[in-house]
């Protein structure tokens, strides 16, 4: 390992593990923060006028990904949080695109956004689950600024490994692992794509399970058609009465809130003929005030499980968003001058709901490869036309085989 990334390990006693049973598996482990046992997640008070702005990235976002005739499901959420964590690495116009991208006016306004933001949605109770990872995966045989990732790493509740990226097989074992392991192997057939010439990456997970405070009755179902843009099929919906304030109609939509245990609530908005985000963004809007109409709504809530997979490189372009992802970026990870350029950033999501509830979970993968105002390679020739040796080691340089050759065409 480097000298800094060994200094590290002296300097910060943070629960710190070696793994060394599989070639490229993790070097290195640098344990999040975490949240006391006592916390109160639901005492964390977030200035609505963030709320809005956080919302209003992930639903322009998602906007971008919408297609009539394909299910989607997407975490705005895990995409903000991703992005977050670029922010503090980024310099001068950079670092602007990425702020404004995230309609946020400094890096500390936006830290202290993302830790309220961590903190808002982690519960670990009787009648459900939500929790979030970050953690940020680095070329073990590069020389970062490992103050500033570990101070991304506190103040973004962020894990840091060590990992070889040209070791693209065992790469996507050690990720896809982690994210595994941190939404509960919800997430079907998890795609990790990998480079070699990645050098950095940042992944966000997040998973949810929660109950209904009210659960349906599964005698309560029927089967009744469901007409999609293609044509109608039959879907087995969840029946149920409310009483309820949270309804809204209007000659474009009608729009309910169901709630969970916890003070979560699913928003469910129904078009009366074309879709648009916007009319998720205007019935989100109005729940924020106080509706004096009751309502008893006769809910059919037809179940189902959706996946998607997304690249989300070409919408954030779309949104504002482009020095990052060319030469001229400013991103600056390393010790030195030395710069990164955003290379991928891809999301999965899969979504479940049933009578006692919904489970949910998603990850956003940002890779990092360099740029080349790097130092360039002198160029050197090696021409083994002389006696050499031919040496083999282990990942953790260990000989395991070396060979003297002397006459290459001899027994």
């Amino acid at each position: 390992m480097k000298k800094s990334v060994i200094l590290l390990l002296a300097l910060f006693l943070v629960s710190c593990s070696q793994v060394s049973n599989t070639p490229a598996q993790i070097l290195y482990e640098l344990t999040r923060e975490k949240q006391a046992d006592s916390f109160d997640f639901t005492q964390v008070n977030i200035n609505q006028v963030d709320i809005i702005k956080v919302n209003d990235v992930g639903l322009d976002t998602f906007e971008k990904l919408t297609k009539e005739n394909k299910n989607q499901v997407y975490s705005p959420l895990s995409t903000y949080l991703a992005i977050s964590m670029l922010v503090p690495m980024a310099k001068t116009s950079s670092q602007k695109e990425l702020l404004t991208f995230l309609k946020q006016e400094s890096v500390d306004e936006l830290v202290a956004l993302n830790r309220s933001l961590i903190q808002s949605i982690e519960f670990d109770k009787e009648k459900g689950l939500s929790k979030l990872a970050n953690s940020v995966w680095m070329q073990d045989d590069e020389t970062f600024n490992m103050e500033l990732l570990e101070s991304i790493g506190k103040d973004f509740f962020a894990s840091l490994y060590g990992i070889d990226f040209v070791n693209e097989e065992e790469t996507k074992k050690a990720i896809t692992d982690w994210i595994n392991k941190e939404t509960n192997n919800f997430i079907k057939e998890i795609d990790v794509q990998t480079d070699p010439e990645t050098v950095l990456s940042l992944i966000n997970t997040i998973y949810f399970n929660n109950q209904w405070l009210e659960s349906f009755e599964k005698e309560a179902n029927v089967k009744d058609e469901f007409k999609t843009t293609s044509g109608v099929v039959t879907a087995e919906y969840m029946r149920k009465k409310f009483d309820t304030y949270l309804y809204k109609e209007t000659d474009k939509y009608q729009g309910m809130s169901v709630d969970y245990h916890y003070g979560y609530k699913a928003h469910l908005v129904l078009p009366s003929d074309e879709l648009s985000v916007d009319y998720v963004r205007e019935y989100l809007e109005n729940t924020v005030s106080s509706y004096r109409q009751a309502y008893i709504v006769d809910l059919w809530l037809p179940k189902f499980d959706v996946s998607s997979t997304h690249s989300l490189v070409e919408v954030t372009k779309e949104l504002g968003l482009s020095e990052v992802f060319t030469e001229a970026s400013q991103l600056y990870p390393y010790e030195d001058a030395r710069t990164v350029m955003i290379s991928k950033i891809q999301q999965q999501a899969r979504i479940q709901i049933d009578e006692k509830g919904t489970v949910a979970a998603a990850y956003t993968k940002i890779d990092m490869r360099p740029t080349s105002s790097m130092d360039q390679p002198i160029r050197r020739d090696l021409k083994l036309n002389q006696p050499f040796y031919f040496v083999i080691t282990n990942h953790q340089g260990v000989i395991t085989f070396i060979t003297l050759v002397n006459n290459p065409v001899a027994g």
